[in-house]
């Protein structure tokens, strides 16, 4: 009878989520709170999905001039990306990656169909790729994805920690970070795909790792390719994992490790074959840096501005991950069971290797980014160690925790959410932020001065 009601409140909590996200979702609009939901570096991620649909093709000439719509903020080829063409090939360039247009696809297929369908009983549905009806549909994918994600991170957390603390863990990952604000209000740009992937994957290899399933290698491999065609940086996050398995590999020395390693690796080594063919089409070699060579420095990181910046610093802007890094730390620290151990420390690796390469980078910052962006897939770890300080603290101060747990999450989850409806309709985002002055005192002076006008 307890297992029926915990499973039934589990449902109606992620229901809930799914719910709070869905009508975020159509409440709000996109960047800055603009009436649409495809904007700045994710029309480019969408292109992929409009050009191989329409023309069959990744010339995207024609693409780039489509006219945009009077409530639309910008062009639709904003960075002029039409008038960059190869001087090998003649094509216009797309600095971008396939990977979140592949997630999308599914989406638009069905919408597109339901759009037809729905035109030709007599209503009329505006079926441009830029419409309102296409990108609101589109994009909700985003929704989807993020409460998959978060159901994910569920799942790794109860491997280690009790219901109540892994669904607190969950839900302060979602408001207290940049997450909420990647699934509502910019859900064309990849990160959040870039944590849906990533998340997938660890939920995979660690089956992969503990059950004697041939199937699941291969759907590892597959994920894993995904995740790097929706970032190319995450070939080292999977070059991590992909060594532990030989690690393994090598100690156990069984038969059928190696077919289900080959396994992986073809897969693996297929679903990258995007990745230079894209680039021999567009630029007319397999192998490039598309943004330049001049686009990434690994001899000159700036790994302390990358966390700690006012200008888009990963803890300085969400100082709750701190906290979470404490905790993993610990974690990891107190763990016994050797192999899940390699795991959880190939994790930690994973997010330190990530810092670097996006601290050598030119834009460290990431332009209008709402806090450090490009880390958004190492929130698994930040989970993982919000979920063991709340799982120690209910076991140590069982009574005071049982009083404040409570009033503390909703606390902080106003605190983010505020933060995140200041960095929409407050911030020029291109400067420095001090968000605890901007929080208790700049934002209020404003919202006070607006309301006296």
């Amino acid at each position: 009878m307890t297992h029926h009601t915990d499973s039934r409140s589990l449902r109606y909590y992620f229901l809930f989520i799914y719910l709070f996200l869905s009508i975020s979702y159509f409440i709000f609009g996109t960047f800055k709170n603009e009436p649409y939901k495809i904007e700045s570096d994710g029309k480019y991620y969408y292109q992929y999905l409009v050009s191989l649909f329409f023309d069959r093709d990744i010339d995207f000439s024609n693409n780039y001039r489509l006219p945009k719509y009077n409530w639309m903020l910008v062009e639709i080829d904003h960075y002029k990306l039409r008038d960059n063409l190869s001087p090998i090939t003649g094509r216009p360039i797309n600095i971008f990656t396939i990977g979140p247009a592949i997630l999308w696809f599914p989406f638009f297929i069905f919408v597109y169909s339901i759009g037809l369908l729905v035109n030709e009983l007599g209503f009329s549905i505006d079926m441009n790729p830029f419409g309102k009806y296409m990108q609101y549909s589109v994009m909700y994918s985003a929704v989807i994805y993020g409460t998959i994600t978060l159901y994910l991170l569920y799942k790794f957390s109860i491997r280690y920690f009790s219901k109540l603390a892994s669904c607190l863990a969950v839900w302060l990952i979602l408001v207290t970070t940049s997450l909420y604000y990647y699934i509502i209000f910019e859900p064309s740009m990849s990160h959040l795909y870039d944590l849906f992937t990533y998340t997938l994957f660890l939920f995979l290899f660690w089956k992969c790792l503990q059950e004697d399933r041939f199937s699941l290698y291969p759907l590892c491999g597959l994920v894993g390719a995904l995740h790097i065609l929706v970032r190319t940086q995450n070939l080292v996050t999977i070059l991590l994992f992909s060594l532990l398995l030989l690690l393994r590999l090598k100690e156990y020395k069984q038969p059928k490790l190696y077919f289900k390693l080959s396994a992986y690796i073809s897969v693996l080594v297929i679903g990258l074959l995007p990745i230079p063919i894209i680039n021999n089409y567009l630029y007319g070699s397999p192998f490039i840096i598309p943004q330049g060579n001049n686009f990434i420095n690994l001899a000159s990181p700036h790994i302390l501005q990358v966390l700690f910046s006012l200008k888009n610093g990963l803890f300085s802007h969400h100082p709750l991950l701190l906290v979470g890094l404490i905790g993993y730390i610990v974690f990891i620290l107190t763990y016994r069971q050797a192999l899940e151990k390699r795991i959880l420390l190939v994790i930690l690796l994973a997010f330190l290797l990530q810092v670097y390469i996006n601290s050598s980078v030119w834009d460290w910052w990431a332009g209008t980014s709402f806090g450090q962006r490009r880390l958004l897939s190492s929130l698994p770890l930040f989970t993982l160690g919000f979920a063991y300080l709340l799982e120690r603290a209910s076991l140590r101060y069982p009574v005071l925790y049982k009083r404040l747990y409570f009033p503390t999450v909703a606390l902080l989850s106003i605190l983010g959410l505020y933060l995140t409806m200041i960095h929409i309709f407050l911030w020029d985002s291109n400067q420095p932020h001090n968000i605890f002055k901007w929080m208790f005192h700049d934002a209020p002076i404003l919202f006070f001065k607006n309301i006296a006008k």
